[in-house]
């Protein structure tokens, strides 16, 4: 899921991990329908084509598991201002 910078989120469970790096958390959020959709492949469309449209242009396109899901946004920050994404449409990457 993506939220807003200001989303302001409300744990009702927040339990401690083991490894002192990932926590489980139990969240309810309010939002209002027209916010979601039925299907997401536009969106995932759009996303791939943002990333295989702009990220190889300097370079190779990496594989998508290359990295960790964690990896991934701080390369993609680090970049993101050489290519020619919209900030409005970086979340999608």
């Amino acid at each position: 899921a993506a939220f807003s910078k200001n989303t302001k989120l409300n744990f009702s469970q927040r339990i401690t991990g083991k490894d002192g790096k990932w926590d489980k958390v139990s969240l309810e959020i309010w939002a209002e329908q027209k916010e979601f959709v039925k299907d997401n492949k536009e969106m995932l469309n759009r996303a791939k084509e943002l990333f295989v449209n702009n990220c190889g242009i300097c370079h190779a396109i990496h594989k998508e598991k290359e990295f960790t899901a964690n990896t991934w946004p701080a390369i993609f920050r680090s970049m993101a201002d050489r290519t020619g994404i919209d900030k409005k449409d970086r979340w999608l990457v």
